[in-house]
């Protein structure tokens, strides 16, 4: 089976990005590719609209990726007491784990080399053209193990994981942050 959770809220938290800040430079860039922005709609779902092209794409994951980057240099990120022990049980018992976020790459790389996450693989904004609420990242961890959807799960915290679950055919899980625990896939495993 293939376990995919996602990063920020669900398995961790990166504390130190100023999300505010990040979404006023995200509409600021918009706007000066002559986007209409309401600045009352959340940032994922702004940057996901003004990334229809390959080259605003670059340009939208550059400013989460600047933001993010000096979080965790700061050390301003933090795992959930259950995650490692959640993680690893699934691995112990045979099972692909990996992270699917709407972060950047780099950046959950990073936390996952300074805190020893157990994941196989990670899919992050800057691994594909279409970040979640799209079904790009799921479909394409489930196609790098050759598992099916049928044995894949999502775990995550918010509606854009849970649509991408849907659009993938997936089953899903939506917890509150800090509540991943093992007990959720006892009858799964």
């Amino acid at each position: 089976m293939l376990f995919i959770f996602d990063f920020d809220s669900t398995i961790a938290e990166l504390q130190g990005v100023p999300w505010k800040e990040v979404k006023e430079k995200v509409i600021t860039y918009g706007q000066s590719q002559g986007f209409d922005i309401d600045p009352s709609v959340h940032l994922v779902t702004t940057a996901n609209h003004i990334s229809d092209t390959k080259e605003r794409k670059a340009e939208v994951d550059r400013i989460f990726r600047d933001y993010e980057k000096k979080a965790v240099g700061a050390g301003t990120f933090m795992v959930y007491e259950s995650t490692i022990p959640t993680l690893q049980t699934l691995q112990n018992l045979g099972h692909k784990t990996a992270i699917a976020s709407n972060n950047t790459e780099p950046t959950i790389r990073e936390v996952v080399e300074a805190t020893g996450i157990p994941v196989d693989s990670i899919r992050g904004r800057t691994s594909v053209f279409r970040p979640k609420p799209f079904p790009d990242m799921l479909n394409s961890l489930m196609k790098e193990f050759g598992i099916p959807k049928q044995e894949t799960f999502m775990t995550g915290d918010n509606f854009w994981d849970e649509g991408a679950g849907k659009a993938a055919g997936v089953k899903t899980f939506i917890i509150k942050p800090g509540t991943l625990d093992i007990s959720l896939f006892t009858s799964l495993v």
